[in-house]
């Protein structure tokens, strides 16, 4: 096997940008999209794609940016032993201008009819799915002649309500739980706290700093 890898995405400095401007006791919110941002990432015999164990978290991660939609921000007011969410929704007053910026084709990628389930190989890490051809993946990867390119008037339309919905959703959650007067603290197992953070929710770290 090959041990060329298709050019990843520098994730470095955005992961740094979003960290450092992190409150540490509020939890972010956002939704990805079905619309891609990037056109013919694709793998190839020459440049194919080697991906570990969490398969589906590293293609969307580096192979098959989507775009995303912040939500806003929970945060947190102790009263006794309990603690009060509050959820702060983004403001998309400025959304047309920022679509306006974006340069990117803005993309629907269809299901891919001819899909190949990708071929699983041992390593001395675990076991990689390699990738080496366009119909190993599950959904395109470049525009094609069908393809649906977004205009900023439908990239718009598609946030404020995907927005809007989704904003009223987490609202009237937090309006549940407030009823019964916020959250009530417990102890997680060690375990549990390992299947949180394996999925990106919340780390026994992250708790014990609340």
């Amino acid at each position: 096997m090959p041990d060329n890898i298709g050019p990843l995405l520098r994730m470095d400095k955005y992961e740094h940008f979003l960290q450092t401007r992190k409150e540490p006791q509020a939890i972010y919110l956002a939704i990805n999209t079905n619309i891609k941002s990037f056109n013919n990432m694709c793998p190839s015999k020459e440049q194919h794609w080697l991906l570990g164990y969490w398969k589906e978290a590293e293609l969307n991660k580096y192979y098959n940016p989507r775009f995303g939609i912040y939500l806003g921000k929970i945060v947190f007011d102790k009263k006794g032993n309990k603690l009060i969410p509050k959820y702060l929704p983004t403001n998309i007053e400025n959304l047309e201008e920022e679509v306006k910026k974006i340069k990117n084709p803005l993309w629907l990628a269809n299901k891919n009819l001819n899909y190949i389930k990708p071929e699983l190989h041992g390593t001395t890490e675990g076991q990689s799915y390699y990738m080496a051809d366009p119909n190993n993946l599950e959904y395109e990867c470049k525009i094609e002649k069908n393809t649906q390119v977004l205009s900023q008037v439908q990239i718009i339309s598609y946030v404020k309500e995907i927005h809007s919905k989704n904003v009223k959703m987490i609202q009237n959650y937090m309006d549940t739980i407030n009823k019964d007067y916020g959250i009530k603290p417990y102890v997680l197992s060690d375990e549990i706290y390992d299947e949180l953070g394996k999925v990106g929710i919340l780390t026994k770290e992250q708790a014990e700093r609340f």
